[in-house]
């Protein structure tokens, strides 16, 4: 842990460069300058190196939330799948995808939208994923509803995963906690 960090720990408030200088004549990094009328005290040695384990665990908290936050965006946005049309197919799901997929099912629940009606959307078939151009396919109105459920709950299923390692984050001590039980904390990818 470096010791700007472990200041910015202590004093919240306190802007590198600004307030304090951190310097290094060889012998390791000190305090060089200090703004006490903005900061109030210098932290002794002591201070600093007590304060050293809780910093380093507040960096890595905040790092494994952001970590986490865009795992689940990742996986969010990165499809779904739905048996709607019989068989088990892929969905797109960037926030355009997500949208799209609204706007058909909600023309599929109008009164005006006819019986036996189609609405199109993209999908594949999982083993082609990898392709660059995905095929607009036709959907009844159950079909495109169905895709709209299995997507939503793909999403749910995301985001309830995220409250409960944020959770788990959230319950490290702060005194007793660790860096490794918060590294420990991964997220799990489900088949999309």
């Amino acid at each position: 842990m470096d010791l700007v960090n472990i200041v910015i720990f202590l004093k919240p408030n306190a802007v590198p460069v600004r307030d304090f200088l951190i310097l290094d004549d060889g012998k390791g990094p000190y305090i060089g300058e200090w703004d006490t009328e903005k900061l109030g005290t210098k932290p002794t040695d002591a201070e600093l190196s007590a304060a050293e384990q809780p910093a380093a665990l507040a960096q890595a908290k905040v790092a494994k939330i952001a970590e986490l936050t865009a795992a689940c965006e990742a996986a969010i946005t990165g499809g779904f799948e739905s048996n709607a049309l019989g068989t088990t197919h892929h969905y797109p799901s960037s926030a355009t995808d997500q949208v799209n997929l609204m706007g058909r099912v909600t023309k599929s629940l109008l009164p005006t939208f006819p019986s036996g009606g189609t609405v199109s959307f993209t999908c594949v078939l999982p083993a082609n994923k990898a392709d660059s151009v995905w095929p607009r396919v036709d959907h009844t109105a159950a079909q495109i509803q169905q895709v709209g459920d299995d997507g939503e709950a793909w999403i749910d299923a995301q985001q309830l995963q995220l409250r409960a390692l944020l959770a788990q984050v959230d319950a490290i001590d702060d005194k007793t906690g660790q860096v490794s039980d918060i590294n420990a904390i991964q997220w799990s990818n489900g088949t999309p």
